[in-house]
């Protein structure tokens, strides 16, 4: 079964949860809407998770642990870092593929993988904790919106993109 976010903190802007979230209607609305899921000629909702290549520092996940332990949280002992991009319409594995490795992903210091969030993931192993940000329903994803409008101009039927930072600790 799939799982559901649970919000675990907020700001204006910005959502945090600790779950992969799965949306149906990422459009302007602002509302979440439960998951749509389909295959061959309908829509789908994949996730393209982008990390630091395994020959490369996760600056990002260092610079987390050391804020970690200046605020007294030394229990945090290592934090691993992606960019995370959900991408709904109707597209292949194969064509998201291609976009992650020529359009969303640096191959030379980044690796990624995909998930058909159709079929839920667990990327988190027993003894750590995943926190997604994500913004909240309503507030403007500049970065999403861009790439959602160059898809859409290189032919591919995608009806929405949003943008996640997610943070696995003690990985």
């Amino acid at each position: 079964g799939s799982r559901q976010p649970v919000e675990v903190g907020s700001s204006r802007n910005v959502a945090i949860s600790r779950e992969v979230c799965q949306f149906s209607d990422l459009g302007e609305r602002g509302g979440v809407s439960p998951p749509v899921f389909r295959k061959q000629g309908i829509e789908m909702l994949w996730e393209v998770e982008i990390r630091p290549a395994p020959n490369q520092p996760d600056r990002e996940g260092t610079r987390v642990v050391s804020q970690c332990h200046t605020l007294g949280a030394a229990s945090v002992r290592e934090v691993q870092t992606a960019r995370s991009f959900l991408i709904q319409g109707d597209v292949s594995q194969s064509v998201v593929e291609r976009v992650a490795s020529g359009f969303l992903a640096d191959t030379v210091v980044e690796s990624f993988v995909i998930h058909d969030v159709t079929t839920g993931h667990a990327s988190v192993t027993q003894h750590s904790s995943l926190l997604n940000v994500l913004f909240k329903p309503g507030v403007t994803d500049n970065v999403a919106e861009s790439i959602r409008a160059a898809l859409v101009d290189m032919g591919l039927r995608v009806t929405a993109v949003r943008t996640c930072h997610k943070y696995t600790f003690n990985a």
